[in-house]
């Protein structure tokens, strides 16, 4: 049997519908995986609702934290209108 990685979980708790702003140990989970440079929980949790400028309970995230979220949701942007660019070349 595979273990589960941290992405498998994340999927499973937001399908559990899990609050993707719970702060466990006073960070939110957006908040570890920015400062991990996790940028595909980062992702998955933005896409899930997680609020960019929450950081810890009552705090508001930093502003270094909030441009790198910012970031990996412009990348993913660029990523999909690419995506759609070379669908649409190829007569998709």
């Amino acid at each position: 049997m595979q273990a589960l990685t941290i992405v498998d979980v994340l999927v499973q708790l937001i399908a559990a519908r899990a609050d993707v702003d719970t702060a466990a140990g006073g960070v939110t989970p957006l908040y570890m995986a920015v400062q991990q440079g996790n940028v595909d929980v980062v992702e998955r949790l933005i896409a899930a609702g997680a609020d960019v400028h929450k950081v810890r309970r009552r705090c508001e995230l930093s502003k270094r934290a909030r441009d790198r979220a910012r970031e990996c949701v412009r990348e993913r942007e660029r990523y999909a209108s690419a995506c759609i660019k070379i669908g649409q070349s190829k007569g998709r």
